[in-house]
């Protein structure tokens, strides 16, 4: 878990510049900017999005989207809207997108 603990830091401060930029971002791109592979991105994802859950914040995670689909992947999307269509995630994750954009990542403080 000290690689991930260690690539927390620096993907949030890859993730809150995303926001604003008002720009999505891939595992790829996170994994090539903290130097790490695609594969453990999100596990570094899931221990940022349980620190956001704490604090009541948007989930910034909602910014980084699958390469291949242009929308996140299956799990996030049954995670923040379970037993939804298809459809109804990608409307629902659309808002949470304008949320996580709109809020003022300048004030988190991370530890």
């Amino acid at each position: 878990m000290g690689k991930v603990q260690s690539l927390i830091s620096p993907t949030i401060d890859f993730l809150t510049k995303k926001t604003k930029q008002r720009s999505l971002t891939t595992y790829s791109e996170i994994a090539n900017h903290v130097g790490t592979h695609p594969r453990v991105v999100p596990k570094v994802l899931w221990e940022i999005d349980s620190m956001r859950l704490k604090r009541n914040l948007p989930p910034i995670t909602a910014i980084v989207i699958r390469k291949d689909s242009s929308v996140p992947g299956d799990n996030f999307l049954n995670y923040l809207c379970p037993g939804e269509t298809k459809e109804e995630q990608i409307n629902k994750w659309k808002s949470v997108i304008q949320e996580v954009y709109d809020y003022d990542w300048n004030n988190w403080q991370r530890h």
